[in-house]
């Protein structure tokens, strides 16, 4: 049989996927996770006061809270361990007059209005195939600047440079009408997208 030790190629995702199971299995089980998130809090919020004496506009934070479905964890959860530290970060960071950016991929609709609620002015990356951009802008644009939102799960890698044109400008249609919208790729671009269609992108931005 096959062991773990035979994969040394694998061994950092395994650990990684470990890690998350031991955590998802302390989630469900309640047990206390605040010390190890106030200090990641702390540790955030140091970053953030460094990166506070440049000349920035707005603080990026990373995280990722769906899977292609639903939550990571159930929305309870999420109010509970990480709304209020999100909440105390943004809150630091609009007193330094600095917006504030959240990546997350996933379905996270269920928390978007909680996003708001907390001081959050910029949604990060917005993927098309896991929730309607297009219902988040009807919903939610008077309040929230939505970042993303042209497919690489199938058209970026798959589709032609004309399909590639013509979802661009569906995109811009749907979700620039009255601002708040910063058009680019659901997620990092990868190998697999050929280079003409990532020049029919930014060709047909320019354009428009």
């Amino acid at each position: 049989m096959t062991q773990i030790k035979d994969i040394p190629d694998q061994r950092d995702h395994i650990a990684t996927l470990l890690a998350f199971q031991e955590v998802a299995r302390d989630l469900a089980a309640e047990l206390d996770l605040e010390v190890l998130l106030e200090r990641i809090m702390e540790y955030n919020l140091a970053t953030m006061r460094n990166l506070a004496r440049y000349d920035v506009d707005a603080i990026f934070l990373s995280d990722d809270y769906g899977t292609q479905r639903d939550l990571v964890m159930s929305p309870r959860d999420w109010r509970h361990f990480v709304r209020p530290r999100l909440k105390r970060i943004f809150e630091e960071t609009h007193s330094l007059g600095l917006k504030t950016m959240l990546h997350s991929c996933g379905n996270i609709r269920k928390i978007v209005p909680d996003l708001i609620e907390v001081g959050l002015d910029i949604l990060h990356p917005i993927q098309p195939e896991a929730m309607d951009i297009f219902e988040l802008k009807r919903t939610f644009g008077a309040d929230l600047t939505f970042q993303g939102g042209v497919r690489t799960q199938d058209l970026l890698p798959y589709g032609s440079p004309e399909e590639v044109r013509k979802e661009v400008l569906r995109t811009l249609e749907g979700m620039a009408e009255g601002g708040g919208y910063i058009l680019e790729p659901g997620i990092t671009l990868q190998a697999d997208v050929p280079l003409e269609n990532l020049v029919a992108l930014i060709e047909c931005v320019v354009e428009v």
